[in-house]
């Protein structure tokens, strides 16, 4: 906004106490989570997908599937062979 006044602005910086500070951070902080939440939420299920698969690469991402105990793999061979369907 232009200055039509001809009087110099002067901007008063405000000092917070460190509770106001605080209290400011976790106002953002609530935000910033509901506002994921519901981004989330309105995705699609492919959209989704293909946000969770920039997360990582997928040598990455099989690298730390090796890892898994032999419980979690045994679970997995058999969610992959059902899902596609493979014998």
């Amino acid at each position: 906004m232009k200055n039509t006044t001809g009087k110099k602005r002067t901007l008063i910086k405000m000092k917070f106490t460190e509770e106001q500070k605080r209290v400011h951070n976790e106002n953002i902080d609530y935000c910033t989570e509901e506002e994921f939440k519901e981004l989330i939420a309105e995705l699609t299920d492919k959209q989704f997908w293909e946000y969770v698969a920039t997360w990582k690469d997928s040598s990455a991402l099989c690298e730390q599937m090796l890892e898994w105990d032999i419980k979690t793999k045994e679970y997995e061979i058999k969610k992959i062979k059902d899902m596609f369907k493979i014998k």
